[in-house]
């Protein structure tokens, strides 16, 4: 048999059996053209659970009418123009076989009207025929598919019936929701509104569309997690052991606003919760993962469902110990928490910005912990140990790195033993000469889970969550010339381990360790030195 190229309609059709599974992929789809085209408010009608007929309107900024038949032509894209393009993506769509498979395999409608053309144009598609033609619409594109599958009748087979193929697309629906909250959405099945959602803008109306697409109990029985680390960034809302499912169907995680089913997330999450849920029992999250689009690919699947990390231990680890430091403040204090680089407070909050006025006359009737107010830059850095901080209206010299040594000391004294731990991606071997029991037990003492491999190889499968600077090896090599291994010279050591300059802290270890400094009132032992020509020759002799 000869090779010969593929007809168009067929290439379209396998397209269409990798990206289009079922309506509610038609309507992931549309839903993310909608969000890519700028639109703030959708209206989604459905028929028959979707096998029928599916309506998306929005208010976005349209499609040129010399441009709508490219719009249906496969790998035709405004997203990306060059190479470089995919490796910076920041938009939810780019493949451009969105709507040329829907095409291939359904009748498709779009009408649409960009703001600076006069009126709209329609363009109608029917297996190979094409009809453009004018039309009456404000702003904005509506598509409209009919009768799905109707030249694929295998495939038609393989689809549920009506209510069980509107739950996926409610389920759809309900996720975007959450990743575009800004939308207005409104969703209709067989003429009867099923959803509707306003614009949330502020925080008091973001959460409470989570609380009518997640329900009460969770946001009860959750707290709001905000950690980062360099280019990562990770906040939301995580249930405790109180809150247990039977289903793993309010897990939501977002990279960069796009939903995901990631299989390395899922791990770390599941790691997290480990010893915490019954058998048979998932927790739920809502998650909003952000990270430079340099350092992901979402072009991985043609769903974009999955994606893939430049540096997949390092997100892992990060998830894991958040998310493990987290969980260990249900059963604490409802006051606000903080450890390494993240901060932490219950979910049981209407509003941000809420005065302690308001706060103080509503403690009767219900538990308020307030959001924490992200802080501006704490200090300026000056070089790799100093930075200026304000203090008392007068600029101060801070030495970071013996400050936060100090500051470290205290918060882990403050901390029962075993400290706590999290896990690390990949364990890291240590060699001994010989094997000191003791010196094992301390260190499990301090959230170190070792164990002995070969009989002479230290195994280090976990380090302390509250140190999140520690220089591993260099806490090791000191420890283990030690004779005797007291408490309190351990934690000296550990605290004293820590692999940071004045500008690896964080936002929030910034405003932690400047508060704590400040108002530690240790006179002569502050760290601080004011600000002159003398102080400053010295840093420029460093």
């Amino acid at each position: 048999m000869r090779i010969q190229q593929l007809p168009p309609a067929v290439a379209n059709q396998i397209a269409a059996g990798e990206v289009i599974e079922r309506p509610a992929s038609v309507v992931k789809e549309l839903l993310e053209n909608a969000l890519d085209a700028g639109a703030d408010a959708l209206t989604i009608e459905i028929g028959y659970g979707g096998l029928n007929h599916i309506k998306i309107s929005d208010n976005g900024s349209g499609i040129m009418a010399e441009d709508l038949p490219l719009a249906v032509a496969a790998h035709a894209t405004s997203k990306i123009t060059k190479l470089d393009d995919l490796y910076a993506i920041n938009s939810m769509g780019f493949r451009g076989e969105a709507l040329a498979s829907i095409a291939s395999v359904a009748k498709l409608t779009i009408s649409s009207k960009p703001a600076q053309q006069e009126h709209a144009m329609m363009l109608g598609i029917k297996g190979n025929e094409h009809q453009l033609l004018p039309c009456a619409r404000s702003t904005g594109t509506t598509i409209e598919v009919v009768d799905l599958f109707f030249n694929a009748p295998v495939r038609k087979r393989f689809l549920k019936n009506e209510k069980l193929e509107f739950q996926a697309i409610e389920a759809v629906v309900k996720r975007f929701a959450l990743s575009a909250p800004a939308i207005a959405i409104t969703l209709k099945h067989n003429g009867k509104v099923m959803l509707a959602l306003p614009s949330a803008i502020s925080d008091q109306a973001k959460l409470a569309r989570m609380n009518k697409l997640f329900g009460n109990n969770f946001v009860k029985e959750s707290v709001f997690l905000d950690a980062s680390s360099g280019t990562m960034r990770i906040e939301g809302w995580i249930s405790g052991p109180g809150f247990q499912r039977s289903q793993n169907d309010r897990q939501w995680i977002y990279i960069n606003q796009r939903m995901v089913k990631d299989k390395l997330l899922n791990h770390a999450l599941k790691q997290a919760y480990e010893g915490l849920l019954h058998p048979g029992r998932f927790p739920a999250y809502l998650l909003y993962f952000t990270i430079d689009t340099a350092e992901v690919d979402v072009n991985v699947h043609p769903t974009k469902h999955e994606v893939r990390f430049q540096q997949p231990r390092l997100v892992h680890d990060f998830f894991t110990s958040q998310l493990a430091a987290a969980l260990q403040t249900f059963g604490q204090s409802t006051q606000p928490y903080s450890v390494g680089t993240i901060s932490l407070k219950t979910s049981e909050v209407c509003e941000p910005r809420i005065s302690q006025r308001q706060l103080s006359a509503s403690e009767d009737s219900f538990k308020v912990s307030p959001y924490k107010v992200a802080h501006k830059a704490e200090w300026i850095v000056l070089n790799n140990r100093y930075a200026l901080i304000f203090h008392g209206s007068k600029p101060w010299i801070m030495d970071v790195i013996s400050q936060y040594e100090k500051f470290l000391l205290n918060q882990i004294h403050q901390l029962p033993l075993p400290l706590a731990s999290r896990p690390l991606l990949v364990p890291i071997c240590y060699p001994l000469v010989a094997i000191d029991k003791a010196l094992l037990i301390a260190l499990e003492q301090l959230g170190l889970r070792v164990e002995i491999e070969a009989g002479k190889n230290l195994i280090l499968r976990s380090v302390p969550v509250q140190v999140p600077h520690l220089a591993i090896r260099a806490f090791l090599d000191k420890v283990v010339h030690l004779t005797s291994y007291t408490t309190q010279e351990l934690l000296i050591i550990l605290s004293q381990s820590q692999a940071i300059e004045s500008s690896h802290l964080s936002t929030e270890e910034q405003a932690d360790l400047v508060a704590w400094v400040t108002q530690s009132n240790q006179a002569g032992d502050l760290g601080l030195k004011e600000l002159t020509v003398e102080n400053c020759q010295v840093l420029m002799d460093v």
